[in-house]
């Protein structure tokens, strides 16, 4: 039995669904958790491709969507789902790429070739956004600004770092 409960007649309170299970689906990964791994990782690909698969766990068919795109023979979608999970979000299942073993062709553990498929359906996404991507003239003040706001960041952070005194202490 739930200790959370509202009386009758209460105000709404919007996080009392947030436990429920018939909404666990549609939540996806929470991007603390997948941030909480991402640090463990100095490979920028590595990280990258963590918050790619929690960016998809929140569309429209989560995490299954992709279990099924990647089509692991003999596993479910539910079971490569739920090890899609864990690669985001356990920080014993580490994403290891077979580029960077020994190893190489069938004989990987499943976590590599997991990573790995990963990685490819990553790929293959980037580029189909890229082909179907317009660039307006509001997008193209907005990547301008944005390069901005990068630059003069780039430049401060350099004048903190050389000077003594840090906003950041």
């Amino acid at each position: 039995m739930s200790t959370r409960h509202a009386q009758e007649g209460a105000p709404i309170s919007y996080e009392r669904y947030m436990s429920s299970p018939e909404f666990a689906e549609m939540r996806g990964i929470p991007g603390t958790a997948v941030a909480a791994k991402a640090q463990l990782y100095a490979n920028a690909r590595k990280r990258s491709l963590l918050f790619f698969l929690q960016s998809l766990s929140l569309k429209d068919g989560g995490l299954r969507k992709v279990a099924r795109a990647l089509n692991f023979s003999g596993r479910g979608q539910d079971e490569v789902a739920g090890l899609l999970v864990d690669l985001c979000i356990n920080p014993k299942f580490v994403i290891d790429f077979a580029s960077e073993s020994s190893l190489r062709g069938s004989s990987l553990p499943l976590c590599k070739r997991i990573a790995d498929a990963v990685r490819e359906y990553q790929d293959a996404y980037e580029a189909r956004v890229k082909e179907e991507f317009v660039l307006t003239t509001i997008g193209k003040e907005i990547f301008e600004t944005l390069d901005h706001a990068l630059e003069i960041g780039r430049r401060r952070v350099g004048k903190e770092c050389r000077s003594r005194w840090s906003p950041y202490h």
